[in-house]
């Protein structure tokens, strides 16, 4: 930017700066940095501005209390604002209660193939040998149902397989595996 010659006067220190004619127009061009400016303002308030809720106006949360509640999964007594549902004690409560039951999963009301998955490995655990074969070494493990109707979360129903054993089980060579579970 090119150096223009001071047209203004700092009202703090009296340094001369440049200002635009357009923000002199508008009123600018008093102070020559910020410094000065929060100088000159330090400790002024417009008396014209009120600080304070004029009186009249009713705050947002008036006649909105707190009610007594339960929480939504366990029963706990809790204490909740009046515009608000079902309320839970804790995030575990919460997850809890959105949680599919047993029953709901085994009963595939959800088409929830998934989710049968993920219970079976929650309950029993990752697999980490082969049940067929007895491999230990494979990268991947996974639970395969052997009834292939995949409505019951009982242990006997389900057996440990890598994936080449599993993908063999499951495509239709499950008459030339046997598997020897344990």
């Amino acid at each position: 930017m090119a150096n223009r010659n001071p047209n203004s006067e700092c009202m703090i220190c009296a340094k001369g700066f440049y200002c635009p004619p357009s923000r002199k127009a508008q009123g600018c061009g008093k102070y020559c940095s910020r410094q000065c400016m929060g100088t000159a303002k330090r400790g002024k308030r417009d008396p014209n501005l009120t600080y304070r809720a004029p009186k009249g106006n009713t705050p947002w949360n008036k006649g909105k209390g707190r009610r007594d509640a339960t929480c939504g999964h366990c029963g706990t007594p809790i204490s909740v604002l009046d515009s608000q549902g079902t309320k839970f004690c804790s995030k575990e409560c919460a997850y809890m209660s959105f949680r599919l039951t047993d029953e709901q999963v085994v009963t595939n009301k959800y088409n929830n193939y998934a989710v049968l998955h993920a219970r079976i490995r929650e309950r029993y655990g990752a697999p980490s040998r082969c049940e067929n074969c007895g491999d230990t070494t494979s990268t991947k493990f996974e639970w395969a149902n052997i009834s292939g109707e995949y409505h019951t979360l009982d242990r006997s129903d389900w057996a440990r397989l890598c994936c080449q054993c599993h993908r063999r089980y499951d495509f239709g060579v499950k008459n030339r595996i046997e598997l020897s579970l344990a």
